[in-house]
């Protein structure tokens, strides 16, 4: 299903097996949960009470805000490019956020248990907490800022490559 403008779904969507694609304006779900097993896409505010990624996610052509915490499943991938993008809730990445030429900002906690890849951009959280397999891949151009907590247990120091980026901790 396309969506554009400001589209409040009454009833919320359960599920997305097609394409939320949003042009500006706003996607509102109603505070219900959706899995997308689809397509979300384009830019403006997306709103439902949590979101499931279990397809793809991507958020490009102007700025984005996602409301509501966000579990990004195993193997999948969401992409912030070359537009600001700010979530609301908590989010807990298992599969890959890919960031490129923009600034993100995560206003609740940030857990990282797959690949955040930064290309250079800035990112910003709340609380970062990196779990055993969790890393961070940036290059000279990206920064890490940390305003509350950062709790790191990676172990797979072979795939994290943060030596160019620059690490702000302010918590």
């Amino acid at each position: 299903s396309d969506v554009c403008s400001s589209d409040l779904v009454t009833s919320g969507l359960l599920g997305n097996a097609g394409t939320i694609n949003l042009g500006g304006g706003t996607f509102d779900n109603n505070g219900r949960v959706l899995v997308n097993s689809g397509q979300v896409s384009g830019w403006g505010t997306f709103r439902a009470g949590q979101w499931t990624n279990n397809g793809s996610m991507t958020f490009n052509g102007g700025s984005s805000t996602i409301n509501g915490g966000l579990i990004n499943s195993t193997g999948k991938i969401i992409t912030i490019a070359r537009n600001p993008a700010l979530f609301t809730g908590n989010v807990t990445n298992g599969g890959t956020f890919k960031i490129t030429s923009t600034t993100v900002t995560f206003a609740g906690s940030y857990t990282e248990n797959g690949a955040y890849i930064s290309d250079p951009s800035d990112n910003y959280f709340r609380d970062l907490n990196i779990g055993s397999a969790g890393v961070l891949v940036g290059g000279i151009s990206d920064r890490f800022f940390v305003s509350g907590n950062f709790n790191n247990g990676a172990t797979n120091h072979a795939a994290w490559d943060t030596a160019s980026s620059k690490l702000v901790i302010n918590g």
